[in-house]
């Protein structure tokens, strides 16, 4: 029986014959619309728009425009996002680059100077707050090297090791 879309549009492959018959047609399908894009020139039209919203991007950023609103009931509005937040607990953790124009103290300088004590002060101030907002973590690099050393081996720490898995998908290769 070949492969059929339910009313939903949907499809249910039932066997690796359905699979490979779904696979075929999916290319087949994939082929007619990059032929109907290039066809009417969807790829110079969307480099085309995708260069404009990005000159006015780069426009709103420095003028430091928010909001641009249009007579034709559209308005763009500028978005900036950050990712990454953290702490700089130590000299350590300091990233290569910093944000233009930041000044950036470590916690630690922040809790000693505040507290007039060292962390590595057993009993100190500084020491209890250093402990009251920082935890020990798992160092992976410090596990690589127990391992390269001989201190652990793998089969010894597996159990310890978890992962998560992202949603499966099929990876298809153009030959």
């Amino acid at each position: 029986m070949a492969l059929k879309a339910a009313a939903n549009g949907t499809y249910n492959v039932k066997n690796l014959k359905e699979a490979k018959e779904a696979m075929n047609l999916f290319q087949a399908v994939k082929g007619e619309i990059e032929e109907i894009r290039e066809a009417n020139g969807l790829p110079e039209l969307e480099l085309e728009a995708t260069e404009l919203k990005k000159a006015v991007t780069r426009w709103a950023v420095a003028t430091q425009t928010d909001r641009i609103d249009f007579d034709k009931g559209f308005h763009a509005t500028l978005v900036q996002q950050f990712y990454d937040a953290q702490y700089i607990g130590t000299d350590a953790d300091m990233p290569d680059s910093l944000p233009e124009g930041r000044e950036v103290i470590t916690l630690q300088a922040i809790i000693e100077k505040k507290f007039k004590s060292k962390i590595k002060t057993t009993g100190s101030k500084a020491r209890k707050a250093w402990f009251a907002v920082t935890k020990r973590v798992v160092d992976k690099e410090a596990i690589d090297q127990a391992v390269a050393s001989g201190l652990l081996t793998v089969d010894e720490i597996a159990p310890s090791f978890v992962e998560k898995q992202k949603a499966p998908y099929l990876r298809v290769f153009e030959e």
